[in-house]
């Protein structure tokens, strides 16, 4: 999503400020359909109030978490974020990418919308300039959701069947300690995870080259190496 600027004073002196539209509006959606699922009334309020509001919701219905398992911070767009244990962001984006076990009809029907819209306009998810979701999810279409986060963070979530041998839908989380600045970490460990799960085979991997093992360039601009993931998935 793009950032639009707004202005705010610090020190008496006015100063533009750049807040993602795109994390409020999804955030109000976001707040209206956990309305619709839990039954509660949805009513106008700051965006941020509501999704405090929502911690509960994420922690006992998707993540198996009791509400004071889930930390809350504020993300660089300003708005409230979610903490969790990895193994359990894990977990949701499996029950993202397959909702036919929660038992709650309604969370059910609003994880089903939630994933196909995302993965039929990946760009409203990821944007368009050079965005690791985006381009995975264009490259398989049917097969995956993927969001990234702050600080070397990516989730996704693998659709039932599409990892060979495995039937079952799984989520896999990837977090880069030293937050990732450069995003050159980040995308090279998502693609090899993905490749070794199967669920991208090495055409694919190779229309993703530019995330898959992009290039280190030296002063000048040429090419002096490039990033590669050398772990295994066991």
């Amino acid at each position: 999503a793009d950032a639009h600027p707004t202005r705010v004073l610090v020190n008496g002196v006015e100063t533009p400020r750049f807040v993602c539209r795109g994390c409020y509006r999804a955030a109000e959606l976001e707040y209206r359909i956990a309305c619709e699922a839990t039954g509660a009334t949805y009513r106008p309020m700051p965006i941020r109030e509501g999704l405090r509001g929502l911690r509960d919701f994420y922690g006992a219905r998707l993540a198996d978490l009791a509400p004071n398992e889930v930390r809350t911070g504020t993300d660089g767009c300003g708005v409230v974020t979610f903490g969790v244990p990895l193994q359990r962001a894990a977990l949701l984006f499996a029950r993202l990418a397959d909702p036919r076990r929660v038992k709650d009809a309604a969370l059910r029907e609003a994880l089903e919308r939630i994933r196909d819209a995302m993965m039929a306009h990946p760009e409203l998810v990821g944007g368009e300039r050079r965005r690791l979701d985006t381009a995975l999810m264009r490259s398989a279409p049917g097969a995956l959701v993927s969001k990234g986060g702050a600080e070397g963070l990516s989730s996704i979530g693998m659709l039932p069947g599409r990892i060979p041998g495995r039937k079952e839908a799984l989520g896999l989380v990837v977090k880069i300690e030293d937050g990732d600045a450069a995003r050159r970490a980040g995308s090279v460990a998502v693609c090899a995870a993905l490749g070794q799960l199967g669920v991208l085979d090495a055409a694919t991997l190779a229309g993703l080259r530019e995330f898959a093992s992009p290039p280190i360039l030296d002063p000048r601009g040429d090419r002096a190496g490039e990033v590669v993931a050398t772990f295994a998935i066991t």
